[in-house]
């Protein structure tokens, strides 16, 4: 009987410790969700980092929005502002002569951090003043 409860102890403690983890998982995500969130919250930092671009852009030009996001001299462009995990560049799209907006496909519900931003589309939306 003592060798069964030798036994059997550890397999327990074991046994709570993988079902604590486990739970901690299910309540938190697990890496791959915190990944995510990094990204995301890299893309919103990214999409404002754009709209600063086009902001001094079109500051440069008379307050008219540029055809592309780009850098210039007055308004350098960091090379890096790309799609955490595809690489590929974000969604500029002009609205009207004053306003645009600026998207990108998020993996999670990222928290807002901008009330230009619109969660459901991914896109922050701007003006410039004319």
């Amino acid at each position: 009987m003592a060798r069964l409860t030798e036994t059997l102890a550890p397999v327990a403690i074991a046994t709570v410790g993988v079902l604590v983890v486990g739970l901690g998982f299910l309540a938190i995500g697990g890496p791959e969700s915190a990944r995510q969130e990094r990204r995301d919250q890299q893309r919103q930092t990214d999409l404002q980092r754009l709209d600063y671009q086009v902001q001094c852009l079109a500051g440069n030009a008379g307050n008219l929005l540029p055809q592309a996001i780009s850098g210039t001299d007055a308004c350098p462009l960091p090379d890096d502002l790309v799609d955490p995990k595809t690489g590929e560049a974000y969604r500029y799209q002009i609205l009207s002569e004053q306003s645009y907006r600026i998207c990108a496909t998020f993996e999670s519900d990222a928290p807002v951090y901008d009330q230009r931003f619109d969660p459901e589309s991914g896109c922050l939306s701007a003006t410039v003043s004319p």
